[in-house]
Parts: structure tokens; C-alpha cells; sequence
């Protein structure tokens, strides 16, 4: 038994070398080595990553189509419910730091840390396979619906936000996305995964604006 075992079942994904996986997940409040050196790798894995998925994805995108689709999947706002969906905040290691309190770009920058300390352990398949299972795209609709959501609110400047959560069980799984336009949401949907989720939320939120 680890004390990960329930994280190894979500990410699918077990360390063989679990200091690297604690040392992601270490806050630099303890002092010492933290997760920050991690972050700045799994930054890089991560545009590297969505860059050749895209390039594979879309030959048919010009450059800056491309450009634009990576910033929206690499973006804080797609990475910070990651951290809520994982549980993170409960395997963190701190020093008199409210957890809850974390920022979104904190809460981004740990899932960063935790797609580098999966490729020191596994390699770049390993990392390849959480990217894409929680973040690349199974559908060119759902990336049309969401990078039309994001480019329409980046030219209109439109204070966007893309909520998650878990509404389900742990036999049932089912996830609730809501798009808020500051404080007012815009639209809400629920399916039985985030991605599904997501589509059918920025569809409606499109129709909506």
C-alpha cells in the first residue's frame, strides 16, 4: 500500500520512484528542494507536448491557428481544475501555508510539476499519456467550441473563467462545468467526463454571447 495509490488510480500512472512524485508536490514554504524546478520542466514537456499533438492533429491549421490552440490547452485555466480534480491539495506538503487558499496559477503550476516528476519516473510516453488523457482533446468540435469561447473573450476582452467539478461517485463519475464571464455564469453543463463537460458548456456559452 502507498499513500498515493488513490492518485496512481486517477492519473493512471504508478511512480516507481515516489520522492520524485513528493518532491512535485512539495511547496516551497518547507524550504529546500520544492516543486518549483519541476514546474519549469513540465512547462516545457507541456508546450512541446500539445505542440506535436496539435501538428499531428491539424495538418491543415496555418502556424498561428496552432499558436493560438496551444496557449488556450496550456493555460492556467485548463490547468487549475486539474489540480481540484486530482485532489492534489491533500497529498501537498507545506509549512503554515493555507492550502485551500492556493491561487489558480499555484494550483497550474503544481499540475506542471506533477507532468514532470511522471516523466523522470515513466519517460515520455508516460507523460505523453497524461497529457492526453487529461488534457488534449478527443474531438476537433470540442477544441472548435472551446477555442472559439477563448478567442472570441481574448478579442473582446471578457474576463473569462472555465470552472469544474466532481458532482458524481466513485462508481458513477460525473463532472459539472461551469463558464462564468466575471462573476456571472454564462452557461453550465454535466456529463460523464470533464471533456464532454467542457464541449457542451462552451457550446452553450458560445450561443449565449
Amino acid at each position: 500500500m502507498s499513500e498515493f495509490d488513490v492518485l496512481y488510480n486517477q492519473i493512471g500512472y504508478t511512480f516507481r520512484d515516489e520522492s520524485l512524485l513528493r518532491l512535485a508536490l512539495t511547496h516551497s514554504s518547507l524550504g529546500g528542494e520544492n516543486y518549483e524546478r519541476l514546474e519549469f520542466l513540465g512547462d516545457a514537456l507541456l508546450d512541446f507536448a500539445i505542440g506535436e499533438y496539435l501538428y499531428r492533429q491539424y495538418p491543415d491549421k496555418a502556424e498561428g491557428e496552432l499558436t493560438k490552440l496551444r496557449a488556450q490547452m496550456v493555460s492556467n485555466t485548463v490547468l487549475y481544475p486539474l489540480f481540484d480534480r486530482l485532489n492534489l491539495v491533500s497529498y501537498v506538503r507545506s509549512q503554515n501555508l493555507a492550502l485551500s487558499k492556493l491561487s489558480e496559477k499555484t494550483r497550474a503550476n503544481f499540475v506542471e510539476s506533477l507532468l514532470a516528476s511522471i516523466y523522470l519516473d515513466g519517460g515520455m510516453d508516460a507523460a505523453k499519456g497524461f497529457i492526453e488523457r487529461f488534457i488534449c482533446t478527443e474531438s476537433s468540435d470540442y477544441s472548435d467550441y472551446v477555442s472559439k469561447l477563448y478567442e472570441h473573450c481574448a478579442i473582446h476582452k471578457l474576463p473569462l473563467a472555465v470552472e469544474e467539478e466532481s458532482v458524481g461517485t466513485v462508481n458513477k463519475p460525473r463532472f459539472k462545468v461551469i463558464v462564468k464571464l466575471g462573476a456571472v455564469i454564462l452557461a453550465e453543463a454535466t456529463a460523464g467526463s470533464i471533456k464532454q463537460a467542457k464541449q457542451a458548456a462552451c457550446k452553450k456559452a458560445l450561443k449565449a454571447l
